[in-house]
């Protein structure tokens, strides 16, 4: 019998989550995200998934110059393309898919219906536990990248106290080149007679005779 792969994404999404209309005021999206503290909220329209607003679409809108958010709708500041997965989407797939289109959520939805989100926070969660549990390396490289995308460019490794002590005194500048011997006393004062001497004059050039 088939081993249960146990990194779903089911497994670490906030599941039944808040959603809100198209035609929903900006003031009402904010909120709602600061009611519930979330950042994120799958929009709908009759029923069905049409957008997705975050705070950082809110801020964006506010950007634009003085807005009215009690007129303006949810619909004017939503992201209409959202990442869309299924409960049983491997949880790698989710967060490589995340990391490679800079997507700071996807919505888990089940025959047309919103069962859940998987945000960077969720992302955070997982890479805790596939720590813990000692995943394989790429699972974790994936979720890292989601959490800290800067890490894309560097290995997830555990540096050892002495590896840190040996790299930190390989960073330490050289020890300073010996400084120069001064000058005798004889060397100075030769110097300063040198400097004093006047410099030998010219001879005063014979004036030409005229015919």
């Amino acid at each position: 019998m088939p081993k249960t792969n146990p990194f779903r994404v089911e497994r670490f999404m906030t599941p039944h989550p808040h959603t809100i209309g198209m035609d929903q005021s900006l003031a009402k999206a904010h909120e709602m995200m600061r009611t519930h503290q979330i950042r994120h909220l799958p929009v709908l329209h009759g029923g069905k998934l049409v957008g997705l607003v975050s705070q950082r679409d809110l801020h964006l809108m506010e950007t634009f110059g003085a807005i009215d958010q009690e007129k303006v709708t949810v619909e004017e500041a939503m992201t209409a393309e959202v990442y869309v997965v299924e409960p049983t989407t491997h949880l790698a797939e989710v967060a490589r898919t995340m990391a490679e289109h800079r997507f700071g959520s996807c919505v888990v939805m089940i025959a047309g219906k919103v069962v859940g989100v998987f945000t960077m926070v969720d992302a955070a969660r997982a890479l805790s536990e596939v720590l813990t549990t000692g995943a394989p390396e790429a699972e974790v490289k994936d979720l890292a990248l989601v959490v800290e995308p800067e890490v894309a460019a560097r290995d997830v490794k555990v540096v050892a106290p002495e590896q840190k002590r040996a790299k930190a005194a390989a960073r330490k500048p050289s020890a300073r080149q010996p400084a120069a011997k001064k000058p005798t006393a004889e060397k100075a004062a030769a110097k300063r007679t040198a400097a004093k001497k006047p410099a030998p004059k010219k001879p005063a050039a014979k004036p030409r005779r005229t015919r």
